[in-house]
């Protein structure tokens, strides 16, 4: 009886084995559901990192429409439109100059201005291209206050760095009032560029990814294939399908391709030429195939 009941168990667990082809079998089918899932997988993922930066914008405008509402309907104004560098942090080291002035006390772009209503400095920081995280003064993580550099950008050519009168470095201050279509006027963009603070108003100002001013208004117009490019046009890490996101004078956030954003939405000026080199205001800042750009495939 008991010798029956071993020869049987032998035979089963026997039977139940895999074969060396069964299981080759099982691994391919197994690399091949990998291989079909890894994509949609990276899919999500950007789709949730852009959801992400998308929820930063709308942070970011909501602060500046709070700012305007407690100053007399005037957005923040950095007095003038920046100064030069060299830039130096809290921990004395070399930075961007994408937060303070080198007295490390004045804003140099109206992001030190919003800490009132934006308590955290890394919702300037983009989850997907990390910009502001890092520099290459030191290793480790760190938040835009200290390295000195956003993940974007602000519109200077017709709101944050438009002079006072003709060769001026004051600035004239922005009222959304003053807009005729205030939900198509560009405040802010997702934004690129190098960490170096070597890079930062020397150089070839790769560095400087916070400004779209008129040197990147000009300089683009004419060549995009120039790195200046890189703050808006070819910024690296676009989200779903090619798009960065975008905040507006009237305070909403959305994304858009770069093709489809105008010159006039940057100037506030939708008809006729705008800009010194008298581009026309419905023409696009870039050519679809540039959509596709970016100034480098290696992460901020």
């Amino acid at each position: 009886m008991k010798k029956g009941i071993a020869v049987s168990f032998r035979n089963r667990t026997t039977a139940s084995a895999f074969t060396l082809i069964e299981l080759l079998v099982v691994i391919a089918i197994i690399a091949i559901l990998a291989a079909m899932l890894l994509p949609a997988l990276a899919k999500a993922k950007d789709r949730s990192q852009g959801t992400a930066c998308l929820s930063n914008c709308r942070q970011i405008i909501t602060a500046i429409v709070m700012y305007a509402g407690d100053f007399n309907d005037k957005f923040p104004d950095t007095g003038i439109e920046w100064e030069a560098g060299p830039y130096v942090n809290s921990r004395g080291k070399p930075c961007g100059g994408e937060w303070f002035r080198p007295d490390k006390v004045a804003a140099n772009t109206p992001a030190p201005l919003l800490t009132s209503y934006l308590k955290n400095p890394s919702i300037w920081v983009c989850q997907r291209r990390q910009r502001g995280v890092t520099y290459t003064s030191e290793t480790g993580n760190f938040d835009p206050s200290i390295t000195g550099f956003l993940s974007y950008n602000f519109n200077l050519v017709g709101i944050f760095g438009v002079p006072a009168s003709r060769d001026s470095y004051t600035l004239q201050p922005f009222k959304a009032t003053s807009v005729k279509q205030a939900s198509s006027m560009v405040v802010s963009t997702d934004s690129s560029g190098s960490v170096n603070p070597a890079d930062s108003d020397a150089g070839d100002l790769s560095g400087d990814g916070a400004w779209l001013d008129f040197v990147w208004a000009d300089t683009t117009q004419g060549n995009l294939a120039d790195i200046k490019s890189a703050r808006l046009q070819h910024c690296y890490a676009k989200h779903n399908n090619k798009r960065v996101n975008v905040t507006y004078v009237d305070g909403h956030a959305a994304n858009s391709q770069p093709s489809q954003l105008t010159w006039g939405q940057f100037y506030g000026v939708f008809t006729g030429p705008v800009g010194d080199n008298n581009v026309p205001a419905g023409q696009p800042i870039c050519q679809l195939v540039d959509d596709a750009q970016q100034w480098s495939t290696a992460a901020e």
